[in-house]
């Protein structure tokens, strides 16, 4: 599964390289949460988040 939000707030997912899709309202709960949770890690601030990729290999698990 790979995750990419953007400056923008346009939140792509795709799961076996196939792209879901994803109507607004899941769209800004989605880029809202992540941004939020790589905003509280140390060392990021928003205004230096440009894009943010997330890569679940569901292999390792």
């Amino acid at each position: 599964m790979i995750i990419t939000v953007n400056k923008m707030s346009k939140v792509e997912i795709k799961v076996n390289n196939n792209k879901i899709p994803l109507n607004q309202f899941v769209n800004t709960i989605v880029s809202k949460l992540i941004l939020a949770i790589v905003d509280s890690l140390k060392g990021i601030e928003d205004k230096d988040i440009e894009n943010v990729n997330i890569t679940l290999d569901m292999k390792l698990s």
